[in-house]
């Protein structure tokens, strides 16, 4: 698989597909060549960045905490792992949320933060029974189980075995079954039960050929015949049973933890060479192994047994091994700190920096919208004043049309006038005219003495004209008024 995969890739495109590619190599190496894990999980985070591909994004994330957990590099892989549910909550897809929580538990797990590991848990419970997943939600049960288990909180211990084991009987997962019924085994209050659970899981365990879930059934029934039957040549059986399932499945982790109580029986029942090669054994596969609490407890065993015979020298000796392990533990804790602080300052340095190119760009791209904007607005003040000035213009052109009109009309009145005038003189003269004419005729011919006789009547005549006259003086004295 992982030779195909690998010769896949040096010809495949950089797209998505080649991220899961990637992803798929991170995951397969992951337990036999942690480093080379590393590695592929760095690849598949930078492809994804470059084709801005956020489920690769978490993915990558996901196979580097993964690779660190290989490694015991704890805090790195819990940093990792954290920054991981960070974009998977961001890309919204609930499987990829549901791994990364499963993961975290364990991380945190390991790493000795059992709240965290306990709310990692919960959340990928909650998911797993949201969307119908029970061999899911059934797995988070047990690792909720086994966290109340080692803070001996017993009871929430058994209300999540049980519903382990009732979700893993529903799924037929075989597996499941096996670890909740060995975990109820452990702590069940009714000890026929716990011997019936035990005995299930082992049944079922060697039905199915399921070496790794034999090597725990083993453990269990060993610590359980010797603490609750006290009969140690059964509890030994168990245990070199176990041993062998958990070397023959590979699971190192369980053979510490089965050669360092073996070691412990054997040195409280007096035989100490059994009892320091089995101690010795534990102490060197968890070195090995490298998981921390494992090494602690093998020293802590190992000087149990020389102070129990009073061998003070050694005894001192793993005591000074343990205190030593424990300021390398915190050592290393913190370089790993460190380092993780550091790779969280270059990330947010980087990030800063693009922050700060897009700020300019945006800063950009709002100089040019800026300037557009207010090209527009020049632009529609300059087409206002035209529009006023024309419009203006039109006014002014109606203005002066219309004070034209007003003039002509009123040169017209004036003529108008003007031969109204002309013609009311020209009847006045005319009613003047003949009066005066009627009496000046008549005075010339008496002044003559042309008409004696008709003197009298001329001047009646005159007379009466000059009353004539008079009147149309008065009518335009009248007039004028």
């Amino acid at each position: 698989m992982i030779d195909s995969l690998e010769k896949a890739l040096v010809t495949a495109r950089e797209d998505t597909f080649k991220v899961q590619m990637l992803g798929n190599l991170a995951y397969y190496t992951f337990n036999t060549d942690p480093e080379k894990s590393l590695e592929y999980a760095n690849q598949t985070l930078a492809l994804s960045k470059k084709l801005n591909y956020l489920g690769g994004e978490v993915n990558g994330w996901y196979k580097r905490a993964l690779a660190n957990l290989s490694m015991a590099n704890m805090d790195t892989a819990a940093y990792q792992i954290d920054r991981a549910l960070e974009l998977a909550l961001e890309d919204g897809n609930a499987n990829r949320i549901l791994g990364v929580y499963n993961l975290g538990g364990v991380i945190y797990d390991r790493k000795g933060d059992m709240d965290k590991a306990i709310d990692y848990i919960f959340e990928s419970a909650k998911i797993s029974e949201r969307i119908g997943d029970t061999l899911g939600a059934s797995g988070a049960y047990t690792n909720l189980g086994e966290i109340y288990d080692r803070k001996g909180e017993i009871n929430l211990a058994l209300d999540f075995y049980r519903k382990a084991y009732n979700l893993s009987k529903i799924s037929n997962d075989t597996m499941n079954v096996v670890a909740s019924a060995n975990n109820l085994g452990g702590i069940e209050p009714d000890l026929e039960k716990r011997l019936a659970y035990l005995e299930e899981a082992l049944a079922l365990a060697n039905t199915t050929n399921f070496d790794n879930g034999r090597g725990y059934v083993y453990t269990g029934l060993a610590a359980y015949y010797w603490d609750i039957k006290k009969d140690t040549k059964k509890a030994l059986e168990y245990y070199r049973n176990a041993i062998y399932y958990s070397m023959k499945s590979g699971d190192n982790f369980n053979a510490v933890s089965v050669y360092t109580d073996i070691g412990a029986l054997f040195s409280i029942l007096g035989q100490r060479d059994s009892a320091l090669y089995y101690l010795n054994k534990g102490k060197n596969l968890s070195q090995d192994y490298g998981v921390e609490e494992q090494q602690i407890e093998s020293r802590v065993e190992l000087a149990n047994h020389f102070e129990r015979y009073g061998q003070f020298q050694p005894a001192y000796q793993n005591i000074k091994e343990l205190v030593a392990l424990k300021d390398s533990m915190f050592n290393h804790s913190l370089a790993q700190q460190l380092a993780i602080a550091n790779t969280k300052y270059e990330t947010e340095k980087k990030e800063a920096q693009i922050a700060e190119q897009e700020l300019k760009l945006a800063q950009e791209v709002n100089t040019r919208n800026r300037i557009i904007f207010g090209s527009l607005i020049l632009l529609l003040i300059v087409a206002g004043i035209f529009q006023w000035y024309f419009s203006r213009q039109k006014i002014k052109k109606k203005e002066a049309e219309l004070a034209l009109e007003k003039e002509l009309e009123e040169a017209k009145r004036l003529r108008e006038l003007d031969n109204l005038k002309t013609s009311f003189f020209t009847n006045i003269s005319h009613e003047l005219r003949t009066p005066l004419t009627l009496i000046t005729g008549p005075l010339e011919a008496v002044l003559d003495g042309e008409t004696e006789n008709a003197a009298r009547e001329d001047l009646e005549m005159a007379h009466s004209n000059s009353k004539k006259l008079l009147a149309l003086v008065n009518e335009i004295l009248d007039l004028s008024k």
